[in-house]
């Protein structure tokens, strides 16, 4: 099969002028069975299926709606086969749907439909955020929606969704993340209306009017009233009022000057909330981080009728300390005593999210806020496969009658929108069957190859590099014989723009031979500087629906020339060596630069104003920054036979913001991976990733760096051996600085290498977080143990 372009893609992009990319035509919305119950409409049975449509792409700053609309419908194309569940245990399935502006009503209304067909009775709406809020206060007893949203539009999506047979709830942002809703107007009129010690700011309790009234009587409320009247002649059932990430500084702050504590305040602001909704008849649902805290997991917590959970035992999820900070001068504020001050939690739902794999002990805040008696209990599970699997059937076996699928920014967002079908599809099939098994290694990655092209093709252990003008890419890939496919494709995301663009490729499943191949024209021209494109092999299994993403970061490169890459297997290579030491103006310009090891790559050189011009090596403040896509098996190698990373480094002057860090290399996230790091006070740092979603290995040298020398810089970690932890060492000079014992093993990993430059979010990003490595790199080499 092939997918056509609309227009040439050798344009180049104008921000201001849309272009199509391609269409696609599914089949036809199928009907649903419902049947009533409390938490809305039931669905046992239903069919799948999408209109014809086109996509179109633009500026990522200027038209979300484009990207959205070409990404997030393109990969949720599936066929009309009827799809049948076992039924749920949960009278609840909640999908919790996130957006920032308003752009196009028909857009939303889709996103319903997407919603009742995949067998969810009930939608949550979020129209806020943390720096961004689709909705604002810019006078006082008013409410704006961002964009362009008309009169009525938004109580017309909410009585859509009800068409639908869904119960609709808003989250409405109660305590916290009011600094992007209350009007700039607002707050200049009314200095000190919201506090912003720290985050994004409160609602100031402090605050009072002119008229003696406070923020909360005079903002909040009417806020509210203006969210209920939204919903027409029917009220809402149910209200999310967000007190997630609360700053806790800012109300120790208004604390300090109420003559009270933090723990109280919050919880009085909390009942203030649930109380005015009660009255008016509403079920106040609550989410549960601000009350968890390793505190639980040992006697003398403080919370009244709670003995202690020993199963609390680690930084995991949602126990990431939002309930208590250390703050200057040894002092600690804390509301997780709240807890003992929230009245009528017999009629409050809290909502527990929990994004991650549980404990050995599995969730125990499941079981914390059963015993301290709300009314029902509803965990929250985001994009992790196995953690969605665990968290449904945990709370299936504690009689939780709800749960809830949460999108967050994968919903809008164009870097993260991939993620987004499989989240739709996969919480609504284990929220009907939580113990449904998925399928394991389903395909393997044949080959991707570029007819007419000086090429190196794409397979799964090795990434592509097309070098001449092509018209065609064409895909191959095995499937193994026990998984039925009932439609795949193979997404083609551009990463080194920040617009996403994604191209589709729509593949053929060969029921007899177990083959999928497909092929998509191309009508791009071949780039002076290299363009990195990644992959998403989309999978979607026969019966439930149930979607397989295998994605492949980095997985080939299209330049008009690179630099040559000398590769060596020779027995005692090192895996990678780089020697920037003969760096020429020319590799800078071409934006790739040779080095030899087994797994040899092009190092992307991200070039911006400056010059490297030094002849001392890589110059990292010459470059926005310099990065290399790993190949996939290497991570592998690591964790079988441990590592041994050389970096000969110069440090020219101190980092300026003392409180902020560095990159020396960086292969990884600050959970996953290995990173080197140089603080502000210039002393480094390691970090390793370990199982477990907030679990790192930390190991510090108490020992600044020398300014002004050149420094050979080394980090072993030793092979794992039956019985006995991994050592990690670090040695400058040859002696050795420090060293300890891992507590657990490498956690697996696949990733870009980032040489000496900032840290940032993504490859694509041009916020320099924590700022440049302040000096030069010459060498470094990456080896086995």
């Amino acid at each position: 099969m092939a997918a056509t372009f609309q227009k040439d893609m050798s344009r180049n992009i104008d921000p201001n002028n849309p272009h199509y990319f391609t269409e696609c035509v599914g089949g036809q919305s199928g009907s649903v069975a419902k049947s009533r119950g409390e938490g809305g409409s039931r669905y046992k049975n239903f069919n799948k299926g999408f209109s014809a449509m086109k996509f179109y792409f633009s500026s990522f700053s200027k038209v979300y709606l484009a990207l959205i609309t070409a990404v997030l419908w393109v990969v949720l194309a599936s066929c009309a086969e009827a799809k049948s569940f076992v039924a749920s245990p949960f009278e609840v399935r909640a999908f919790h749907l996130s957006f920032r502006d308003f752009k196009d009503l028909a857009f939303y209304k889709s996103q319903v439909d997407n919603v009742a067909t995949y067998g969810y009775n009930t939608l949550i709406l979020n129209p806020g955020g943390m720096s961004t809020a689709g909705y604002s206060v810019e006078k006082i007893g008013e409410l704006t929606f961002s964009g362009k949203w008309e009169k009525g539009q938004f109580a017309e999506l909410l009585a859509y969704g009800r068409e639908k047979g869904l119960e609709v709830i808003v989250e409405v942002k109660g305590i916290g993340k009011h600094g992007a809703i209350i009007g700039k107007g607002l707050q200049a009129k009314y200095p000190g209306l919201v506090i912003r010690h720290k985050a994004n700011g409160i609602l100031n309790p402090v605050f009072r009017f002119p008229d003696g009234r406070d923020a909360y009587d005079t903002v909040a409320w009417p806020m509210i009233d203006n969210f209920i009247a939204e919903y027409g002649d029917v009220p809402p059932r149910y209200m999310l009022i967000g007190i997630d990430e609360v700053p806790v500084p800012d109300l120790a702050a208004c604390a300090e000057k109420l003559d009270t504590t933090v723990d109280r305040l919050f919880a009085d602001l909390i009942n203030r909330y649930t109380d005015y909704l009660l009255a008016k008849g509403i079920t106040p649902i609550l989410w549960g981080d601000m009350f968890l805290s390793l505190k639980l997991g040992k006697p003398g917590h403080g919370i009244h009728g709670f003995k202690h959970d020993p199963r609390i035992n680690t930084k995991l999820n949602a126990f990431v300390a939002h309930a208590s900070y250390k703050v200057k001068r040894g002092q600690t504020w804390s509301v997780v005593t709240s807890m003992n001050y929230i009245k009528n939690r017999d009629k409050i739902i809290m909502g527990d999210w929990q994004y991650g794999n549980g404990t050995v002990g599995g969730y125990p805040s499941i079981d914390y806020f059963q015993k301290m008696g709300f009314k029902d209990v509803w965990g929250a599970t985001w994009l992790q496969n196995s953690a969605i699997q665990a968290l449904a059937k945990y709370t299936a076996d504690r009689g939780c009658r709800g749960i809830i699928a949460t999108s967050w920014h994968t919903a809008f967002s164009p870097k993260v929108l991939h993620y987004y079908p499989e989240i739709l599809r996969n919480s609504a099939v284990y929220q009907h069957d939580p113990h449904f098994i998925p399928p394991t290694s389903p395909v393997v990655h044949k080959k991707l190859t570029a007819n007419g092209a000086a090429s190196q093709a794409s397979t799964e252990k090795k990434r592509g590099i097309f070098t001449a003008p092509f018209d065609t890419l064409t895909f191959e890939a095995e499937l193994d014989g026990s998984v039925a496919i009932q439609e795949a494709q193979l997404l083609i995301r551009e990463e080194q723009t920040q617009r996403y663009k994604t191209l589709v490729m729509p593949l053929t499943v060969d029921k007899n031979s177990r083959r999928l191949t497909g092929t998509l024209k191309w009508a791009k021209a071949i780039p002076e500087q290299p363009e990195f494109y990644s992959t998403v092999l989309r999978l979607v299994c026969a019966g439930n629906g149930y979607l397989i993403d295998k994605r492949q970061p980095g997985d080939f490169y299209v330049a008009s020339e690179l630099s040559p890459v000398i590769k060596s297997s020779a027995k005692g290579q090192p895996w990678i060596a780089m020697d920037f030491s003969k760096l020429s103006g020319s590799d800078a310009e071409s934006g790739l630069y040779r080095f030899t090891g087994k797994h040899a790559q092009p190092l992307y050189l991200k070039r911006n104003d400056k010059k490297n011009g030094t002849g001392m090596g890589l110059n990292a403040q010459a470059f926005d920054y310099t990065y290399m896509a790993v190949n996939p098996s290497l991570w592998g190698e690591v964790v079988k036979q441990g590592l041994r990373l050389s970096v000969r480094l110069y440090i020219k002057e101190d980092i300026a913001d003392k409180r902020k860090s560095t990159s020396i290399v960086s292969w990884g996230t600050h959970r996953s991976g290995i990173r080197v790091l140089l603080s502000g006070h210039r002393r480094v740092r390691i970090q390793i990733g370990m199982p477990g979603r907030y679990e790192t290995f930390v190991l510090d040298a108490e020992r600044r760096l020398p300014l002004k020398r050149w420094l050979n810089l080394e980090i072993a970690v030793e092979p794992q051996t039956a019985g006995k932890n991994r050592m990690v060492t670090m040695f400058v000079n040859g002696k050795k600085r420090v060293s300890s014992r891992m507590s657990g093993n490498l956690l697996s990993f696949n990733g870009s290498m980032l040489m000496a430059a900032s840290e940032f979010v993504g490859l694509a990003s041009r916020k320099n977080i924590w700022g440049h490595f302040p000096g030069y790199i010459e060498k470094i080499e990456l080896k086995p143990y």
